[in-house]
């Protein structure tokens, strides 16, 4: 197996692991201290040449099982035409979802007076726009699920 391979295979295994440990992870949150880590930056080439960080294994085992207990927190309070990112969830789904709704508001318009309107979105750079400075509202909403 290539290196490439073995890495991926142990952050699969990790993925897995995290499942199984985020009771005791909870349980343990308290103990935790603050660490230095490497990370470490690497080349690829996805729909262009991207520079991508790797933190350390136990760093992602962390990063894994915290995004799991936010997420377990947060997907209750999700209305469910929010689609963005969320497992079992497909873009076609997204755009059925956009159609049927203007379908329905269009269906009983007059189309002289109507008017024109363009649906337009970019997520590319979604992440992004999102704040996350010292005061932004994501820390005080993540704050509220603990």
């Amino acid at each position: 197996m290539l290196k490439r391979d073995l890495e991926l295979q142990k952050r699969k295994n990790l993925k897995l692991l995290s499942h199984e440990l985020i009771s005791e992870f909870k349980s343990r949150l308290s103990q935790f201290g603050s660490f230095e880590y490497e990370v470490e930056e690497y080349q690829a080439r996805l729909d262009k040449d991207r520079w991508l960080y790797r933190t350390p294994s136990e760093v992602f085992l962390l990063e894994k099982i915290l995004s799991l207990v936010l997420s377990s927190a947060v997907e209750p309070l999700l209305k469910d035409q929010v689609m963005s990112f969320r497992k079992g969830k497909a873009t076609h789904q997204s755009a059925q979802s956009v159609f049927h709704f203007a379908q329905e508001f269009f269906k009983n318009q007059i189309p002289r007076e109507r008017g024109v309107y363009v649906l337009r979105r970019d997520v590319k750079s979604y992440t992004d726009e999102i704040p996350l400075h010292e005061n932004s509202p994501l820390w005080q909403m993540l704050h509220s699920l603990t």
